[in-house]
């Protein structure tokens, strides 16, 4: 019988295999077996240990997940991530809240405002009336490690809802990522994948999301990110969050990121994402394409 910790475990011991299979066409055999080693030696008790708190609050002109729109409409996303790791080790470990609030729906008129005392109407309804309604609650535990400049992150995601569009859910993400530095210029190079699988209401729903994106320091303070991706989602993730039944490369998208960080305190960053849907029954079910922008103010301690 296929259970949650029945997938969990064939799922890590699958991302394990698949580290040290990536790894061994990068390194030497000496140079893998230091690196490993290192990695599980990260804790020991003789090294100095660290906390990393990072806060942010954004604003977003559309709630948009995966290329997919999930709200159309003005968002505010706070966020709190901890992490905790040991100064010469490779590896840490994270945990992390994140929440969507609804702002008022742009498309209500004043005509409406008497809408609250409707009891024709339900209340998951009347919500989207109501500034800063919390509509979605994320919890991440994470894992991350780096291996030269390759670096494996695990997480565990459990999405909980406020309203009855979506059933609370759980995810189980995989993220490789690797680095070509560029000392002359300043610049990086980052080749990139997630593997992302429900584990709870919907089991084996699967998407894939292959990224390259290229940051840059254009002065001591600003910085410049601009990535292109391309989603390819499962028959029963397209079923559940596309409305569709059936497998598909989704979208392919851009994304272009221009932070400020006067200190190492302080950033500020604005985000803009534009998609295009490549398969026709989502552009038919979803338009042709999705963008946003965000304004995004963070704090790291």
């Amino acid at each position: 019988m296929l259970t949650v910790t029945g997938i969990l475990k064939f799922c890590k011991l699958s991302i394990f295999h698949m580290a040290i299979a990536m790894c061994s066409y990068l390194f030497t055999p000496y140079e893998l077996y230091s690196q490993v080693q290192n990695n599980f030696k990260g804790f020991e008790s003789n090294s100095n240990t660290y906390f990393e708190l990072n806060a942010e609050n954004e604003f977003c002109s559309k709630y948009i997940f995966r290329g997919l729109t999930v709200e159309d409409n003005f968002v505010y996303q706070p966020a709190l991530y901890l992490w905790y790791g040991k100064e010469d080790a490779v590896n840490k470990i994270g945990t992390g809240v994140w929440f969507n609030f609804r702002m008022p729906h742009k498309n209500i008129s004043n005509e409406n405002s008497d809408i609250e005392n409707s009891s024709l109407i339900s209340d998951n309804t009347k919500s989207i009336y109501k500034p800063f309604n919390l509509s979605e609650t994320d919890l991440y535990l994470m894992h991350q490690a780096a291996i030269y400049d390759l670096t494996l992150k695990n997480t565990a995601a459990v999405y909980l809802f406020s309203g009855e569009e979506f059933e609370n859910t759980a995810e189980y993400i995989f993220n490789a990522s690797y680095s070509l530095h560029e000392r002359v210029t300043g610049s990086e190079l980052i080749i990139g994948s997630e593997f992302a699988c429900d584990i709870y209401a919907s089991p084996g729903a699967l998407i894939i999301t292959h990224s390259l994106s290229f940051e840059k320091n254009i002065t001591e303070f600003l910085s410049l990110n601009t990535s292109f991706n391309l989603v390819w989602a499962s028959a029963k993730y397209n079923y559940v969050n596309a409305d569709i039944n059936k497998s598909a490369l989704n979208s392919a998208g851009t994304e272009l990121n221009v932070t400020y960080s006067p200190s190492e305190i302080f950033y500020a960053k604005l985000r803009c994402q534009y998609n295009r849907y490549i398969d026709g029954l989502i552009a038919e079910e979803h338009g042709k394409s999705s963008s946003f922008l965000g304004i995004t103010a963070g704090f790291n301690f």
